[in-house]
């Protein structure tokens, strides 16, 4: 079975090339102009996987429909699209729950790129009977919270893991220090300084994989190149 994707996008020209460019990818298209469409498309038959425009006509925008989504406890991914480049734009975009950014004007090849994958680590781990997530060299057991780095198992800190377990989950994706605060600390009195001194941890405990844990100048943390 073809994976589903729900387009929102209100440049009616530039939906109808993605719509056409995705269906000959061999995906099935739904597209729709504006956000209160998106929902009731949505409800009536969820998808595989949203793109969603940032700016849309009426009172609900992308980030908006994207609140109502998240707010729902839905888990289908989201790569959001936008002319917005501001670093401000990209980290509320991710905030509220938004697995992936691309910025217009984009090239669709990009957007494959992009499409397969959040396709893929969302698959990998919700697909797999044991849970493990491999990258590089590093497995990951989140069933049994245990992580090998070149066949060589390693000891983390539950925080440490939670950390790590986050990232590794949501490859190339930003997460802001207060965003992995949140995840990992919930409702612990700590400062942001606590991510940079785990971070440091990560990398000396992980060695030479320890290259993936990549420091983001301005916004936080990102797994991968």
């Amino acid at each position: 079975m073809s994976t589903r994707v729900l387009l929102i996008e209100d440049e009616v020209p530039l939906l109808e090339a993605t719509t056409y460019f995705l269906q000959q990818k061999g995906y099935q298209v739904v597209g729709v102009t504006d956000a209160e469409r998106a929902l009731e498309a949505f409800r009536l038959q969820p998808c595989d996987l949203i793109i969603l425009d940032w700016n849309l006509p009426g009172a609900m925008q992308g980030i908006d429909f994207l609140r109502e989504l998240r707010s729902g406890q839905e888990a289908v991914p989201v790569i959001m699209v936008t002319g917005r480049t501001g670093k401000e734009d990209i980290i509320q975009g991710l905030e509220v729950g938004a697995d992936d950014y691309l910025t217009k004007p984009f090239n669709p090849e990009e957007l494959i790129a992009r499409i397969r994958s959040v396709l893929r680590r969302t698959h990998q781990v919700s697909g797999s009977p044991n849970r493990r997530i491999v990258y590089d060299k590093i497995i990951m057991d989140l069933d049994a919270h245990r992580i090998w780095v070149d066949n060589e198992e390693k000891q983390l800190s539950p925080k440490l893991f939670g950390m790590m377990q986050l990232l590794m989950m949501n490859p190339r994706r930003v997460f802001t220090r207060g965003q992995i605060l949140d995840t990992v600390w919930g409702n612990e009195n700590v400062g942001e300084k606590s991510v940079d001194v785990h971070a440091c941890w990560l990398r000396e405990i992980l060695g030479e994989q320890g290259k993936h844990v990549v420091t983001v100048r301005g916004f936080g943390y990102r797994f991968g190149a």
